[in-house]
């Protein structure tokens, strides 16, 4: 299980001066919080395009290691295949 890179949490969704966090009127309020609602999702949009960049540059890496372990595989065949049984017993005696 990797650890966790990002985590992100809502917090300060009533930024603003005292006056207008006391507004007596419900849209008033509303307003206040639907703002900072948005300015939040904008930062987690933000978030969100460094993790998918992140985990684009970790798969790439992850895709030319897998191939460079599969290409040192292929060679290892090729060498093993081209051994022979008798080769293996003249160099043992």
């Amino acid at each position: 299980m990797p650890l966790t890179k990002w985590q992100v949490e809502p917090s300060r969704l009533l930024e603003g001066s005292p006056s207008t966090q006391q507004a007596s009127e419900l849209r008033d309020f509303a307003n206040l919080m639907m703002t900072s609602v948005i300015r939040q999702l904008s930062c987690v949009s933000r978030f969100a395009e460094d993790i998918f960049t992140e985990l684009t540059a970790e798969a790439n890496m992850m895709m030319m290691r897998s191939s460079n372990l599969s290409n040192r595989v292929s060679l290892l065949k090729r060498y093993t295949a081209q051994l022979s049984p008798a080769d293996e017993e003249e160099g043992l005696s």
